[in-house]
């Protein structure tokens, strides 16, 4: 359910993130602007609209602003995952002891075959 709020979602993935620089850790971070676009998109239509008199409703609208549907959680997993290489997750996972060096050098040599 956690990963429905984009609130909490936006602040694990900004802080999950090691501080890169370049074309690429651009690129990785297109996900969380437009979902904060979106947003922002959202408050302005809803303060464009809004009416003095009908305060209570204007305050239920802007709490579910940050609401995201799980439809779209899972369309911004599945981009997330499809820009992830098998390079990206074997350095991972040699980093992280997961592979051995026997193994890594099998995969990296299956690559030039």
């Amino acid at each position: 359910q956690d990963i429905c709020y984009l609130d909490e979602t936006a602040y694990f993935y900004c802080t999950a993130q090691t501080p890169r620089c370049g074309v690429k850790a651009f690129k990785n971070k297109i996900g969380a602007l437009r979902a904060l676009l979106h947003i922002v998109q959202k408050l302005d239509k809803l303060v464009e609209t809004a009416d003095e008199s009908d305060k209570e409703n204007f305050a239920s609208q802007v709490n579910k602003l940050h609401e995201v549907s799980l439809l779209q959680a899972m369309e911004w997993a599945k981009e997330a995952w499809q820009s992830v290489t098998q390079d990206t997750i074997a350095n991972r996972w040699r980093h992280k002891g997961i592979l051995d060096e026997e193994m890594y050098e099998l995969f990296e040599s299956m690559n030039y075959l």
